[in-house]
């Protein structure tokens, strides 16, 4: 099984991807230190697919997997590093021995954007610093462009795992590089719960199965519902990320930031003006996203009545913002709103302030018509005594 991408990005930023040496100074290839070019973690002297050669071959043995133009390129840079003759002395055949080792994790994915980056470093111009390490000659990162590009390919290493299987079993995007764009948006989405989103491609992308022409959504349930677990224990900013993932809510689309973008439709905006009730809004929310069905693999939100969310987030609104704004929202989720919310709440408040001695008994009719679901239809009963109230006023006025 191929090194968990976990463990993987920390041997790249060992190697020679980066000309910080780890463990050593900042800006400089060091060959000491913890986790250094020629010692510790990534860079042990005499690993697995060590080099003996020259310039620019790759000699030793190439592990399986292991991308010879990405060796090849690495060697390069690494015989660079060691031509410009520092005299802390640069260890040309342990950097060697990690180009073999970290070509093998990446199994074939990022060898463009690498091997860019390896000849584009290959031609700087470096020097010796006072201390005899390696850095560049006007002590700027070497390639940067080039760089960032070959780390942010690491960094989405499992979609290029699981969009190369895709594509290779006929059931990817049309392309690999569009199925990776996708991937890698929705693993950013997930926020701090990325781990767990990249768990489960990695699963995924282990034993893939076609329905409909995408990756079937069966299989890998632990991963799976240790995501869910993830972004329900410790919700995102975007809510509809859970629906999107919980119960095979993917609907095999591929893309679960599609899915947020339909789940967003279904989800009801807080009142104008209003403050408070965040808790209520958002239980009425999490209601009418939680019917996530499919039809030909494209996921619909069939917004549920949630008529005790309903109830619950306008009794607040009438608790806590004006009387107008909360019968305006109210008429707004039970569709008897006539033209914009904020158009209603403008009409409501002229009303209200065209007898201002009867504003107080106007804003008390409106909140027992919230709070009673009566506000579509305010003849009917439950408001009586305050309609009374407000009709006395509107006649000694």
């Amino acid at each position: 099984m191929k090194t968990p991408f976990l463990s993987l990005l920390f041997v790249l930023a060992c190697g020679p991807l980066m000309i910080t040496g780890c463990g050593g100074e900042s800006g400089t290839l060091s060959s000491g230190g913890g986790g250094g070019t020629t010692g510790g973690s990534g860079g042990a002297a005499g690993g697995t697919g060590g080099a003996t050669g020259g310039t620019g071959g790759t000699t030793g043995v190439i592990p399986h997997g292991a991308d010879p133009k990405y060796v090849a390129g690495c060697e390069l840079l690494c015989t660079t590093y060691g031509q410009v003759g520092c005299s802390a002395g640069f260890d040309v055949e342990a950097c060697k021995s990690t180009c073999a080792q970290n070509a093998a994790h990446l199994d074939g994915l990022c060898t463009p954007e690498s091997v860019a980056y390896f000849q584009c470093a290959s031609k700087a111009d470096y020097v010796c610093t006072p201390d005899g390490n390696v850095t560049t000659a006007d002590g700027k990162i070497a390639c940067e462009a080039e760089l960032i590009k070959a780390n942010r390919c690491q960094v989405y290493y499992t979609c290029g795992q699981f969009c190369r299987m895709a594509t290779e079993v006929g059931c990817g995007a049309e392309s690999q590089e569009a199925c990776v764009a996708v991937c890698g948006a929705d693993q950013d989405a997930t926020d701090h719960c990325s781990t767990e989103y990249q768990s489960l491609r990695y699963c995924q992308s282990q034993a893939m199965a076609c329905e409909n022409g995408k990756p079937a959504p069966a299989g890998c349930d632990a991963e799976r519902g240790s995501l869910v677990t993830c972004l329900t224990d410790q919700p995102i900013d975007d809510p509809c990320i859970l629906p999107c993932w919980e119960g095979g809510g993917e609907c095999d689309t591929g893309s679960m930031l599609d899915c947020a973008a339909k789940c967003q439709t279904a989800r009801t905006a807080g009142a104008v003006d209003a403050f408070g009730c965040d808790a209520e809004l958002a239980d009425l929310n999490a209601c009418r996203t939680s019917d996530l069905t499919c039809d030909a693999g494209e996921p619909v939100f069939n917004a549920a009545p949630c008529d005790a969310q309903v109830k619950a987030a306008a009794a607040c609104y009438a608790d806590t913002t004006s009387p107008c704004s909360a019968l305006c929202w109210y008429e707004g989720l039970s569709g008897c709103l006539d033209g914009t919310e904020s158009a209603c709440v403008a009409s409501c408040e002229a009303v209200e302030s065209s007898v201002p001695a009867c504003a107080y008994d106007h804003g008390v009719l409106l909140q027992c018509q919230v709070q009673q679901g009566i506000a579509c239809t305010p003849a009917s009963p439950g408001c009586e005594s305050e309609q009374q109230t407000y009709d006395t006023c509107l006649a000694n006025n």
